[in-house]
């Protein structure tokens, strides 16, 4: 059964420079523009997008502070506009552990439905006890893509 939360599912129009993101296949790549230009919701579609085709994969979103990650890019964003409401079964999204995961429409040997995750952390507090830190919540574990938020407000030894 689907999660019970307020959705206001909009279809996503890339425009050309949104299109070349969501079909860069580079290690590294870099969406910018001004403010209102749709660059987080394009990053959100890249990484559903890359759930979607490599089901049981796992992505990280992060941003400097836990508290905006978690407000603006995934409740305002990833939740709001992008996974739809029926791809994310009852308790598939873990306030507590930060984990979104959703259905992919892909299924095991068995019959069960393979699930993609969205891990969300904030990159703030570098593991020095804050309920945010990213080394501490996921150091040591594989991501498939990993995205970054506001890039302009992380420090080069955050990103590295």
């Amino acid at each position: 059964m689907p999660s019970k939360r307020k959705q206001r599912y909009h279809e996503f129009e890339p425009s050309s420079v949104q299109k070349q993101f969501l079909n860069d296949t580079s290690k590294q790549v870099l969406l910018y523009g001004g403010f209102g230009g749709g660059k987080t919701r394009t990053m959100c579609e890249k990484l559903y997008k890359m759930n979607m085709k490599y089901p049981g994969n796992r992505a990280l979103l992060t941003r400097s502070h836990f508290s905006d990650v978690k407000k603006s890019t995934v409740e305002q964003s990833l939740l709001e506009d992008v996974i739809p409401d029926s791809h994310i079964p009852e308790g598939g999204h873990n306030k507590s552990s930060h984990v979104i995961k959703h259905l992919t429409g892909e299924y095991g040997p068995n019959g069960e439905p393979i699930m993609s995750e969205i891990h969300y952390h904030g990159l703030g507090s570098q593991g020095t006890g804050s309920n945010d830190g990213l080394p501490r919540k996921v150091s040591g574990m594989q991501f498939g893509v990993i995205g970054v938020d506001e890039a302009t407000e992380t420090t080069e030894s955050q990103y590295t």
